[in-house]
This record gives structure tokens, sequence and C-alpha cells, in this order.
């Protein structure tokens, strides 16, 4: 991906031209974002993709309110997630069309089995 730009930035803030890129990745990002600001933040994700532009994004599925594991890992993690339908309907109300979306299991070290949906989502063009 030679062209591709790289931001390390706060992404509930971050400014970005409109309609100006042809994907965003967020891996394992949206699940640290407390549940009040996530569509908001996909909703600004939407506004940067170019009609057409595509979203590969990970989403908790735990239905877990705003919280913070002291010992995640060694280090405290903030953690916040919907379940599978709310995601659905966050992509939908930001404008997304998922075009692949499943929920995949795996084992964490030292945390179990943890489920996270992973999507690749179409920002639909704008209404006539």
């Amino acid at each position: 991906m030679p062209e591709a730009r790289f931001e390390l930035a706060d992404a509930t803030t971050l400014e970005l031209r409109p309609n100006a890129y042809d994907g965003v990745v967020s891996q394992f990002v949206l699940g640290h974002v407390p549940r009040a600001e996530q569509a908001p933040l996909l909703w600004r994700v939407a506004g940067w993709l170019k009609p057409g532009g595509v979203l590969l994004a990970t989403m908790g599925t735990a239905q877990a309110d705003d919280q913070v594991e002291a010992d995640w890992l060694g280090a405290p993690m903030f953690f916040a997630s919907f379940d599978e339908e709310t995601n659905r309907a966050l992509l939908v109300d930001a404008g997304f069309e998922a075009l692949e979306a499943r929920v995949v299991p795996f084992e964490e070290p030292g945390h179990g089995v943890v489920r996270f949906m992973w999507v690749l989502a179409e920002r639909s063009a704008p209404s006539a």
C-alpha cells in the first residue's frame, strides 16, 4: 500500500478531509471507545470516506458497559461494546452497508474466549 496514510491520533477528535478516502482500517479500536462515542465515531469515519469507500473494522460483542479492567496483560485497559445486532444498526445508521460481518471467537491468553465482530462495510452513496 505505497499510497497508504497512517494516522496516530485520537479517532474521536481526528479531523480529516470529508469524502477523501477509499478506505479506513480500524482494528481493535472501537472496543476501547466509550459506548456513547462509538456511533458518532462511525459517522465521522463515514464522512471521511468517498461514496463506495470501505471500512474494515473489529467491533466488540460483549455488551459491556464502559469499564476498566485493572490488570489486562499487566496494565489497566478500558473496554466498552455492544452486541452484534446493535453494532449492525450503528453501521447502518452511519451510512454503511455491511458487505461481510461475522463474529469470530478466539482464545485470549489469561482471559478465555473473546468474540469480535469483523466487519467489511461500504459507505453508501448519498441520497439524491
